[in-house]
């Protein structure tokens, strides 16, 4: 189950579907089925439905209003940044990864983009944004002795590839198995103990 409070509203799925009830006296607003993933940013409520075949904007106090929908050929993660969803269209950590970003008020396709080559032989791919920068990561600790790490950057608004493979380079003698990236302010945290400044990708711990 999941649990979430916005606008004086507390979001809940679960078996039990996925419903909103005020924080105000607890009565239940409204009740939404069919819906497999959500996320709400900024007054509306971003639904995935079908199995992830269909994406839908929707009034976040009324959902029946539904603002936009679109079917992505492929979707299997989804989030929002400040004016864009970016769907990730990549199942397995094997696959290159790929991304489509869509206007966060029409559903319009803003970019496309699949990573080039250098990624297949990672794991746990993993996406971030800073300011208007777009990031995808990747690492493996034990393919290499002289890099753990791999970025690209990307324009957040125009998808265009400002640096490809511009992460810091120098394997870190304690990598552990642990595939979890943590976003603080404007720095990456990965192995749990190594920083990344995103305004310049270095390596600062």
């Amino acid at each position: 189950g999941r649990l979430e409070v916005v606008d004086e509203l507390l979001l809940a799925s679960g078996e039990f579907g996925f419903r909103a009830f005020s924080i105000n006296d607890g009565k239940e607003l409204w009740k939404l089925g069919g819906v497999d993933r959500w996320v709400s940013h900024k007054g509306k409520l971003i639904t995935s439905t079908e199995r992830g075949h269909s994406l839908q904007s929707r009034e976040i106090k009324d959902p029946s209003k539904i603002l936009w929908t679109v079917r992505p050929e492929k979707m299997f993660s989804f989030f929002c940044s400040e004016k864009h969803i970016h769907i990730n269209q990549k199942e397995f950590v094997t696959e290159l990864p790929g991304i489509t970003t869509l206007n966060l008020e029409t559903g319009e396709t803003v970019w496309s983009y699949v990573a080039e080559s250098i990624y297949k032989p990672k794991r746990n791919h993993s996406y971030e944004y800073f300011d208007d920068k777009f990031y995808i990561m990747t690492y493996n600790p034990y393919e290499s002795k002289t890099q753990d790490f791999w970025m690209t950057r990307l324009d957040i608004n125009t998808g265009k590839v400002e640096a490809e493979d511009c992460g810091p380079k120098g394997a870190e003698p304690f990598n552990m198995c642990a595939p979890v990236f943590h976003k603080a302010g404007k720095y990456l945290v990965y192995f749990f103990s190594v920083w990344v400044d995103l305004t310049n990708n270095a390596r600062v711990f």
